[in-house]
Parts: C-alpha cells; structure tokens; sequence
C-alpha cells in the first residue's frame, strides 16, 4: 500500500495563470481514476525574476527571439543560478549543471524519464516499435479524463483539459545538461559574453540538431498512432510554462479544442523556433567570417 505522501506527491496539478503557466497536467501515478476524496498537491511554480519585456504572449519567431535576446540581457548564467536556487537546477561537484529530480520542488516530467515516478500509461514509444527514439526521448500524456474534455467549454476546463483530442508531450531523456530546462536556453552557455562565435555556432547547431530529431520522432509518432496528417508541434517558453523540463506539446489539429485557442498566446511552434535558432546559427558565423 502506498503511504498517504507518496499519493500526494503522485497526484500533480499545474495550475492556469496568463501568462506565465501552461495547460494542467494532471495524472496519478497509482491509478487512472483516483478517488475522489484524495486531495491532489499543487506543484509550486518556478519564481519569475527573469522577466521579458514583452509578457502578454510567446507564439511567433519574432516573439521568441526577442525573448531570447532578453534572456541574453538579463544573463543566462544568472538565469541558471535563480533555478539552481528555486531548486529546478543542481550543480554537481564538477561544476555540470544538471535538472533536479528531487521531490521538492517536485518536478514529474524530470523523475518520470529518470525513472523515479511511475509512467502510468506505459512506454508509447516502445509500444508502437519505435525503439531507437525511446532512448533519447519519452512520451507523456494527460490524464484520461482531461483528455475526455478537449471539447469542454466549462470554465473550470478551459485552460486545463487536453488541446486536443489527440494531445500527448514529447520528453527528453537526457537531463544532465541545464538546456533541457526549457526551449528557450537551448544552444546557450553560462558564458555567452565571452563565447567565441565559433563555438556559439556549434551549440546552436547541435540544439537545431536536437529539434530535427524531436520533429522527425513526433510526426513518426503521430503517423504511426494514425493521427491526422494535420500535427501540431508546440513549445512553451520560459517563463510562459510551468513545468520545468523542456517538451514538445504534440498536438492532432484536425480535432484541437478550445483550451488550444486559450493557450495560443504562448503556443510557440517547433518551425518558429527553428527559424530563430537557424538565424542566430547565420548571425554567428557572420561574425566569425568577420574575424
């Protein structure tokens, strides 16, 4: 049996706020439908001390890169210390930065891929034969019946039940490396002022690298669980999100719900955030040309 604890901490909820949360994750790890009397324990979200000069919304290129160029602003090393301090991030002895699976702050996405929480609808990949993405990535999904409520309209669903009818997250496996906090630090370094632009590149285009990847397993996914021909690929950028492990919000379009319309101000696409990497990449070779 297991301890009252162990069910509180099982049972997550993330919370709606505009604009700095994402849709409800809600799930148990012990059961698809818990009882009712059990009360489920609220996860307490990152501190915002990073704050963008644009905070209404996250949903285009020029959205994200000028949130990238704020981040810059403000410092990605600092940025990192505020999460190693809210205790998302853990610094080891050798100086690596690394995701936290603690239990507090709790984080289910980054103890579900370390194996630390139980995946209560098995292993998707594996189940549809595509072993070689199961060792870089996982696929998480919400709980039964927020998926049953992509078509909601309820107010106290709106916002908090699946984006559609299909809607399942793309995970990744690897959290030894502090970029896999969120989309938006992906290909930056703790020493962006003093980086040379070569090396810049080459981050950048090892994070481009990882994004062709989760693109090229999410739309395999999709046609493999015959989906639509219509995917949705979706990131929330810090500090627009909640859950702090970098996913990829897989998304059949052809059946999306009103929580999609109500979250599109921070649905930022897997193209877009592409194309702003692909710039930076462009912009930093420029400057090694240059020198």
């Amino acid at each position: 049996m297991h301890s009252l604890t162990q069910l509180l901490a099982a049972r997550i909820i993330f919370a709606q706020c505009r604009p700095y949360s994402s849709p409800s994750i809600l799930w148990d790890a012990m059961s698809a439908a818990p009882p009712a009397a059990a009360a489920p324990a609220a996860a307490v979200a990152a501190p915002v001390t990073f704050r963008p000069s644009n905070t209404t919304s996250c949903n285009s290129a020029a959205d994200f890169a000028a949130l990238r160029r704020d981040l810059r602003a403000y410092g990605v090393a600092r940025l990192v210390s505020d999460q190693i301090a809210a205790g998302w991030l853990v610094r080891g002895s050798d100086g690596s930065v690394a995701l936290s699976t603690a239990t507090s702050p709790f984080n289910p996405f980054a103890r579900l891929v370390a194996g630390l929480l139980p995946a209560p609808y098995g292993n998707h990949l594996q189940r549809l034969g595509m072993a070689t993405a199961d060792s870089e990535f996982f696929v998480a999904q919400n709980r039964p019946e927020l998926d049953a409520a992509w078509a909601s309209t309820a107010p106290d669903m709106v916002g908090k039940a699946s984006m559609a009818q299909r809607h399942q997250f793309l995970l990744l496996r690897d959290l030894t490396h502090w970029q896999a906090f969120n989309v938006l630090t992906l290909g930056m370094s703790e020493n962006e002022q003093t980086d040379t632009p070569a090396s810049t590149a080459a981050r950048l285009h090892a994070a481009l690298e990882l994004l062709r990847r989760m693109e090229s397993v999410a739309r395999e996914y999709a046609q493999r669980s015959r989906w639509s021909a219509h995917v949705g690929l979706f990131f929330h950028a810090f500090p627009f999100n909640s859950v702090q492990a970098m996913h990829l919000h897989m998304l059949d379009m052809s059946t999306a719900g009103p929580t999609f319309e109500h979250l599109n101000h921070k649905n930022l696409s897997l193209e877009d955030v592409t194309a702003v990497l692909q710039q930076e990449i462009d912009d930093a070779e420029q400057k090694q040309q240059q020198n």
